[in-house]
Formats: structure tokens, C-alpha cells, sequence
């Protein structure tokens, strides 16, 4: 069964190369093939840079975020600090 179904993918692996080969025979269909892939391309460089700058921003939050929290922390130990003191 595994030699059928081997075959079986060749044939489907030919075919697929064949109909490739015919497709790309023609100059037109380069051209709108390449024409494709350069968009595609160009479009993707700007999903990137999309990401970079929503990376950049959230970033930015996080350190803000992470300054506040900082502070609020060194606050309240100052706090503990001084109800110790006053325990004692």
C-alpha cells in the first residue's frame, strides 16, 4: 500500500511541477507572478514596520507602567519603615 500511495504523490507532485511549467511558460504570467510577489512584498515591509512601531509603543507603557510601580513600592517600604521605627 505504501508504494501506491508513494506513486500516488509522485504523479501529484509531477503534475503540479507541469502545470507550473506551462503557467510560467508565458511572459505575461511572469510578469503578473513577479508584479504579485513585489506587492506582496512591499506590503509585508509595511505590516513590519506596523509591528515595530505597536512594539515601540507598548514598550514605551510597560517602562511607564514599570516607573510607576517603582515608586509606589519604594513609597510604601518608607512607609513600613517608619511604623517599625515607631513600634519600637
Amino acid at each position: 500500500m505504501s508504494k501506491k500511495s508513494g506513486s500516488f504523490l509522485s504523479l501529484l507532485t509531477g503534475m503540479a511541477l507541469g502545470a507550473a511549467a506551462i503557467f510560467f511558460s508565458k511572459a505575461e504570467n511572469r510578469a503578473k507572478t513577479k508584479e504579485i510577489a513585489n506587492e506582496t512584498v512591499k506590503r509585508a515591509k509595511v505590516e513590519v514596520n506596523k509591528a515595530k512601531a505597536k512594539v515601540k509603543v507598548v514598550a514605551k507603557k510597560v517602562t511607564s507602567r514599570g516607573k510607576k510601580i517603582k515608586s509606589e513600592i519604594k513609597s510604601d517600604v518608607k512607609e513600613i519603615k517608619k511604623i517599625a521605627k515607631a513600634k519600637k
